[in-house]
């Protein structure tokens, strides 16, 4: 069973005692499904579907992004972001920032092999530096960038959605 917040209409489960994204106390004695006016408020739930995208993440992703709402910071670490940097943005579907980083690595290359550098190809120290600073990059601000690819990703298919209801 489901419990709408009485202050901004979210949709949240029943054990909660605060909304997931407002914040206020969540009273268990009305649900406030028939109450048209709580019902209107936040069709459809954008929460929701952020959960439907995450899928079997949900847990770990709606505590991470609430945490940073109610501190208004867009820092909140992630493991897996930080030690399979790559392969997480991959895994997510981040497909442009794995093209980026990739890029920065072979510009950077580029340029250590146009100035002479001697360059050490398995264990070079400028390689290595960018790559841990990369990786704790993307292990700090993992999860803002997964919930804005999620957002993205959601407002696409609501487009798409829209123009086949047009036509």
């Amino acid at each position: 069973m489901k419990i709408y917040c009485q202050n901004c209409g979210h949709l949240n489960e029943d054990n909660q005692k605060y909304c997931n994204k407002c914040g206020q106390e969540i009273k268990e004695s009305t649900n406030g499904i028939d109450d048209p006016e709580v019902s209107e408020v936040n069709e459809p739930f954008e929460e929701d579907l952020l959960m439907k995208f995450v899928d079997k993440n949900q847990s770990y992703y709606s505590n991470k992004w609430n945490k940073m709402a109610k501190k208004g910071k867009d820092v909140s670490f992630n493991l897996a972001a930080f030690f399979f940097t790559l392969f997480w943005l991959g895994y997510r579907k981040m497909y442009m920032n794995v093209l980026y980083i990739s890029l920065l690595f072979l510009g950077l290359d580029i340029v250590l092999y146009l100035i002479g550098y001697k360059y050490d190809y398995f264990n070079d120290p400028i390689d290595n530096s960018v790559g841990i600073g990369v990786a704790v990059s993307i292990g700090l601000m993992g999860n803002k960038m997964y919930k804005n690819h999620a957002e993205r990703e959601i407002k696409k298919i609501q487009e798409t959605d829209n123009q086949s209801e047009q036509s």
